[in-house]
């Protein structure tokens, strides 16, 4: 955390403690070594730094995601906002870029939490149960994926999948605020 700066670090996951942060960075650290390391040995350190990078982004912000603090400050954001970090999550794209994988499988992926996001916007905006829908469609999607994956990256779809659907797109603007504010007045700590 000291490396990206305290600001940016709330930017991206909110007002996490040191632990939670902790335990954000050890995640997407550890995934991060251990795809850096396989992928390296398989097609060298560019492309294993690559991926280590893609590793400890979606990672970190799966287990980010799961936090009070991130899903509240992501609950407080436009629609607009919330469409934009979901087509901003271009990293399956960077398979195919890199050689390991294909551009029909990073489409099929990129569109799935896309659309995955859109349709949870519209038909479940403000649902008590929008994170177990998203989290079920997010579980759903990463299954299909995996189960058609051959790739030596195989990793990327449930993991990018779960993040981009089951975490950011499952936060409810009322359900997730009101929960935090129910919360906080109660004295109850996240």
């Amino acid at each position: 955390m000291a490396i990206m700066g305290k600001r940016t670090w709330t930017t991206l996951v909110g007002p996490l403690g040191r632990g939670a942060s902790t335990v954000v960075v050890v995640a997407a650290a550890s995934a991060a070594t251990v795809i850096l390391t396989s992928t390296s040995r398989r097609v060298g350190a560019a492309r294993g730094a690559a991926m280590g990078a893609v590793a400890f982004d979606l990672c970190g912000g799966l287990v980010a995601f799961q936090l009070r603090p991130t899903r509240k400050k992501y609950s407080e954001s436009s629609l607009q906002s919330r469409m934009m970090f979901a087509l901003a999550h271009v990293q399956p794209f960077l398979l195919p870029i890199i050689g390991e994988g294909s551009w029909r499988r990073a489409t099929a992926r990129y569109a799935a939490a896309i659309i995955a996001t859109a349709a949870l916007e519209r038909f479940v905006p403000h649902s008590t149960n929008r994170r177990v829908v998203a989290n079920c469609v997010a579980a759903t999607v990463s299954i299909a994926d995996l189960a058609s994956d051959k790739s030596q990256q195989r990793w990327l779809g449930p993991v990018y999948l779960m993040k981009v659907i089951g975490g950011h797109s499952s936060i409810s603007t009322q359900h997730d605020a009101t929960l935090t504010a129910t919360v906080e007045s109660s004295g109850t700590s996240a």
